[in-house]
């Protein structure tokens, strides 16, 4: 029989909650999800995007289940998972890769953020393996989960992923937006799988800004940050994995892909 100090996880579902810290509006805004991909695109993606707009941090998601870490950036710990914004970007930006268990959940999260905000579509920035190719040949694709998305790639000329499969939450958000008719873009750059790939999410970036014209992003300066945002994931990779490994060797690897 259970001792009566004994604690109890509650089940995934209801574990997981979304606190706001502050009043906002983002009616119509892009809402960008940024979780750790292969090259940690939509890592490097998000957190320029929230450096460059000087986004607030306007909510927190926590869970039971997620990895027993505070993310600490200019002295002040936080939530590794959180939502910034203002009135026409929201991002939500993730230091973990959820386990397949989490992934529903948090897809809907994301999906009733969206659609009880009013946000115009949700981009989800995503890297792929490539053999062969050279750094000058990164291509970006596109994948839409509503006829409106797929004629906005054609229209911008991004290339469209005609086949295969799409894991994690970008997959979920795919799926699910096409069941509801939601606009759901997958953005899918080339990327080496051993390392930060900056210059792929500068290809993304500069594809958001393209796509979204109420947005204006200012790429001048990526080149020249690409390798401070390389060494600044590398740094963290190797801390978070120091810290776990002290723990739990087999936590490190949900912790930034």
């Amino acid at each position: 029989m259970p001792g009566k100090n004994m604690s109890i996880k509650r089940p995934i579902e209801e574990s997981i909650t979304l606190t706001p810290h502050k009043k906002f509006k983002c009616d119509g805004a892009v809402f960008i999800e940024a979780f750790p991909s292969v090259g940690l695109i939509g890592s490097i993606v998000g957190n320029f995007l929230v450096e460059t707009f000087k986004l607030e941090k306007i909510a927190t998601i926590s869970s039971d289940y997620f990895p027993p870490v505070a993310i600490v950036r200019n002295a002040q710990p936080t939530h590794p998972m959180r939502i910034y914004g203002n009135s026409k970007i929201v991002v939500f930006l993730s230091e973990f890769v959820p386990s397949p268990e989490l992934t529903r959940k948090i897809s809907d999260i994301i999906l009733g953020f969206a659609e009880s905000n009013k946000c115009s579509m949700i981009i989800s920035p995503e890297g792929f393996v490539f053999s062969g190719a050279s750094e000058e040949e990164t291509k970006v694709y596109g994948v839409g989960s509503t006829p409106d998305m797929r004629k906005l790639l054609e229209k911008n000329g991004i290339p469209q992923l005609t086949d295969g499969v799409i894991s994690g939450v970008s997959g979920m958000l795919l799926a699910d937006g096409e069941m509801k008719n939601m606009d759901v873009l997958c953005l899918l750059a080339e990327t080496n799988p051993n390392m930060p790939d900056a210059k792929a999410a500068i290809k993304i970036v500069k594809t958001i800004d393209a796509l979204v014209p109420d947005i204006e992003i200012d790429t001048t300066p990526l080149e020249t940050q690409a390798v401070m945002f390389e060494k600044m994931f590398k740094e963290a990779v190797m801390k978070a994995k120091t810290s776990l490994e002290k723990h739990d060797v087999d936590n490190f690897h949900t912790m930034y892909g």
